[in-house]
C-alpha cells in the first residue's frame, strides 16, 4: 500500500548512530546530510504515521522502552491485537 495504515509508526534515532555516522574521517560520517535528512523526516512524516525521536543508541534501554511504549498504546486502543 502507498499510505500508512493506522498503528504505523518510525522511531527515530537522532544520535545514536553507528560509529561509521558520527566519527569524523569515517565513510558515512556527514553531519550536515544527517541534519538535512532529520528535518526532512520530521517535515513528511503525517498522520496516520507516528513519527517519534529518542535521544539515544538503537542498543539503549531507552529506545527498547519507548517501542514497547507505543506497542503497548497499540494494545490498548485495539490496533493490535494481543493474545495472552
Amino acid at each position: 500500500p502507498d499510505a500508512a495504515q493506522p498503528g504505523t509508526a518510525l522511531e527515530v534515532i537522532i544520535h545514536g548512530l553507528p560509529r561509521a555516522a558520527r566519527v569524523l574521517g569515517e565513510p558515512a560520517y556527514d553531519p550536515d546530510g544527517l541534519s538535512a535528512m532529520v528535518d526532512e523526516v520530521r517535515q513528511i512524516i503525517k498522520p496516520p504515521l507516528q513519527l517519534t525521536e529518542v535521544d539515544c543508541h538503537i542498543n539503549d534501554q531507552a529506545f527498547a522502552d519507548t517501542a514497547l511504549n507505543i506497542l503497548d498504546d497499540w494494545v490498548a486502543k485495539g490496533v493490535v491485537q494481543c493474545e495472552l
